[in-house]
């Protein structure tokens, strides 16, 4: 049974009913693109009640490091998780999770108004007229395994992986997604990721 018990009124959905999806950490001023939308302020006992998790990095992190390997464990199980982080401080989370994956954290601060598709990208991003990068972004570290879906100022912005069974989407300007900038392109990328967490 769906787990769906926090309503948004919002013009456009994302997400489908089927979808069960849960938002966590510093999400106050993320224009949620769905009305079947849970949130909370801390990492529910059973994340396979969701089929996407979506975590916003504040600047000081809500996960602790056994949360971090249950939500690792998600994703090799077929759990969808986005990560976003901004510029600094705005980071802990997002940080915890590369350093666990990768054993590197996010750099920079990098202010730009659009961000470049990467070619072969797996969110399809070079269909869209415009990707906005974000207030102020950070960048992403590189790996083998991971996918670069798009660069600002030369360096990686948004990132995906297929671990296991289930996908991955870091993201270095989440702020693209506040509601004092929602528009038709930011509406386009959530579905792009939302898009790419419900493909086989």
């Amino acid at each position: 049974m769906l787990r769906i018990v926090f309503i948004f009124l919002l013009s456009f959905s994302a997400f489908s009913q089927e979808d069960s999806v849960l938002f966590l950490g510093n999400y106050q001023k993320v224009c949620v693109p769905s009305p079947f939308v849970h949130k909370s302020d801390s990492l529910p006992d059973n994340l396979k009640d969701y089929s996407m998790v979506f975590i916003y990095s504040g600047a000081h992190s809500f996960l602790d490091s056994n949360d971090i390997e249950r939500i690792v464990l998600y994703v090799h199980q077929g759990g969808n998780i986005y990560i976003g982080g901004e510029n600094w401080p705005l980071q802990a989370e997002l940080n915890e999770v590369t350093n666990f994956l990768f054993q590197k954290t996010c750099y920079g601060n990098y202010d730009g108004v659009d961000a470049e598709s990467a070619k072969n990208g797996r969110l399809e991003l070079s269909a869209l007229d415009r990707i906005p990068s974000g207030k102020s972004t950070t960048s992403l570290p590189l790996d083998p395994g991971i996918n670069v879906e798009a660069w600002t100022n030369d360096q990686p912005l948004i990132v995906s992986a297929v671990m296991g069974k289930g996908k991955l989407v870091m993201d270095g300007g989440y702020s693209r997604f506040y509601c004092e900038f929602e528009s038709e392109d930011t509406k386009k990328v959530w579905e792009s990721i939302v898009r790419f967490f419900e493909e086989n």
